[in-house]
């Protein structure tokens, strides 16, 4: 798990939970490690005791065995002797098993200066403090380094001293590790008791929130298939979450399919509407051509098939419209539309020396912007080869449309010898341009070209073009 600002201002529900048992765990190991802190100084008081208890229980034993003082006679100057009663060491060691003391602990006599009277045995002592050791427990250090916890009682008032000793670590030893060690141990059992937490966290609701996220997942991707056995064996709880999560992916699997049946139905019907109006604009082409053919006025048929290719400039583009992709329905590739509009302007042109060129790098724009610059692109074109090129003249018209920023910039060029605005007070065509670049919302330039002719420009806005790749 990755730390980041996020994360902390906003924790998974697995950081929470790690908090929570953290905050519940720590008063509880605060007040574990404070009574193993109080249970290690009983513990070490009780040891003392025990070794005091040995010793003054042995020094209450012994004390009618103990070395008496030498006899004299009445005048006190010459000795008469001693009397001598023996102490039994072995009897001295039944309270190491009675005292439940360590197999290491020993016993033994000293004198009034803490030196010892017997062999130290398994020992390494060389000697006692009897002053600091009556009544309580006293430490000294052996020769071997070895640290050693003992207590002491006089015998025959002072001058002989019985004590008991055993290694400080090995004191009391089946009772002395949980004391010695009772930090760490506390430690472990509030880790393990953490650890089992979580696991059990994990497994009992953790592990179903991830099965409910990626089934939430699964719906977000359109997969409602149902999967009763994801959550069989959770907790009753989740088990309904589940359930809940199936009928939902069922419900949201209904109306998505009743969605897809209206938008089939939909467009279907627009395909329809799309044909019958594509149909139609041919047939008006059509009876236009029909009814220019019949026509014996030159200017009524060049009239007549101004209105032809008008009629065919829409249709083209609402053909092109429904020949995209689903996914960019409602626009048209101005590539198709400027190359097969010029070979209609072309194919319904008297034969001249004109050559005609259409280019765009624009990509795709919508129908209306279609619709408004292919009526331009016929205007513009037709009043050239009418006005700019008469007789047999040759020459070339450039159309082209290409991006300018965020808008489009449609120009038609030609070289010929130029038009006025008075060239054909009664024509329609500059008028036509003018309102469709209104449409457009666009701005108008007429120019004249470097070298002879005339230039139409119009910059629209058109947000939405496309590149084609």
């Amino acid at each position: 798990m990755h730390w980041t600002p996020d994360l902390l201002n906003r924790p998974t529900l697995a950081t929470t939970l790690w908090l929570c048992i953290g905050a519940t765990l720590l008063p509880v190991a605060v007040v574990a490690i404070d009574q193993s802190r109080i249970a290690q100084e009983q513990f070490d008081q009780l040891r003392g005791e025990r070794l005091v208890a040995a010793a003054s229980m042995t020094a209450l034993q012994q004390r009618r065995a103990i070395p008496v003082q030498p006899l004299a006679d009445g005048s006190r100057v010459r000795l008469q002797g001693g009397l001598i009663a023996p102490i039994d060491l072995a009897r001295m060691e039944r309270p190491l098993v009675a005292r439940r003391l360590s197999s290491l602990a020993v016993v033994g006599l000293a004198d009034a200066t803490g030196k010892l009277l017997t062999p130290p045995g398994r020992s390494d002592l060389a000697g006692i403090d009897p002053q600091a050791s009556f009544g309580r427990a006293a430490l000294t250090r052996g020769r071997g380094g070895v640290e050693w916890i003992y207590a002491s009682a006089p015998l025959n008032g002072g001058q002989l001293y019985v004590f008991y000793a055993e290694p400080l670590d090995m004191a009391f030893a089946p009772l002395g590790p949980p004391f010695r060690f009772g930090l760490f141990i506390t430690l472990g059992a509030l880790l393990l008791t953490g650890v089992a937490l979580w696991l059990s966290l994990d497994r009992f609701v953790l592990r179903w929130l991830r099965h409910g996220a990626r089934r939430v997942r699964q719906l977000a991707d359109g997969n409602y298939s149902e999967d009763r056995g994801l959550f069989r064996t959770a907790p009753l709880e989740l088990q309904r979450l589940g359930s809940d999560l199936d009928d939902m992916a069922r419900s949201v699997d209904r109306r998505d399919q009743a969605l897809r049946r209206a938008l089939a139905a939909k467009d279907a019907m627009a395909r329809e509407v799309n044909h019958r109006v594509k149909n139609n604009l041919q047939m008006i082409t059509s009876i236009v051509s029909l009814q220019a053919s019949r026509l014996s006025d030159p200017e009524a048929r060049r009239l007549m098939t101004q209105t032809r290719l008008r009629v065919g400039a829409l249709a083209l583009v609402q053909r092109l419209i429904y020949e995209v992709d689903e996914s960019e329905q409602g626009v048209v590739n101005t590539d198709r539309l400027f190359s097969e509009l010029c070979d209609q302007v072309q194919a319904n042109s008297q034969p001249s020396k004109v050559l005609l060129s259409c280019l765009s790098n624009l990509g795709v724009i919508s129908g209306d912007h279609a619709v408004s610059t292919a009526l331009i692109v016929i205007e513009a074109v037709t009043n050239a080869l009418r006005h700019g090129f008469p007789g047999d003249q040759g020459g070339t018209i450039s159309v082209l449309l290409e991006p300018a920023g965020e808008d489009g910039l449609l120009t038609i060029c030609d070289d010929g010898i130029g038009a006025s605005d008075d060239d054909d007070p009664a024509g329609m065509g500059l008028e036509l341009i003018r309102a469709l670049t209104l449409q457009l919302e666009g701005q108008l330039t007429l120019s004249q070209t470097k070298g002879g002719g005339r230039t139409v420009a119009v910059r629209f806005p058109c947000q939405e073009a496309v590149a084609l790749t």
